[in-house]
């Protein structure tokens, strides 16, 4: 016997993984916001330029690891295989490795 119902634990599995979701959604739009240091080691602060930079490097990786693909799954198919579409949260890794 399992202390938790199976289908609690995944409730509460989505929950968390709903959270989570939110957090990166919100780093997501912090980093069209931040400042960097460009080259020549001045801070670039023009926010054109923050977010044309951020656009060009990080966003995809960023973009690929917040949206809700099994959402959309889910609403369209009526299968199970929405959980593959969880590997697409993988990038999330480099994100935090950075």
């Amino acid at each position: 016997n399992l202390a938790f119902e199976p289908s609690r634990i995944s409730q509460y599995r989505n929950v968390i993984d709903y959270f989570v979701d939110v957090l990166f959604c919100v780093d997501l739009i912090l980093c069209l916001h931040s400042s960097y240091v460009d080259h020549a080691g001045k801070e670039v602060v023009d926010l054109p330029s923050i977010r044309r930079r951020y656009l060009m490097t990080w966003f995809p990786i960023d973009f690929i690891s917040v949206f809700p693909f099994e959402l959309l799954v889910t609403m369209f198919m009526e299968t199970g295989h929405s959980e593959y579409f969880r590997l697409l949260k993988l990038p999330r890794l480099l994100r935090m490795s950075r």
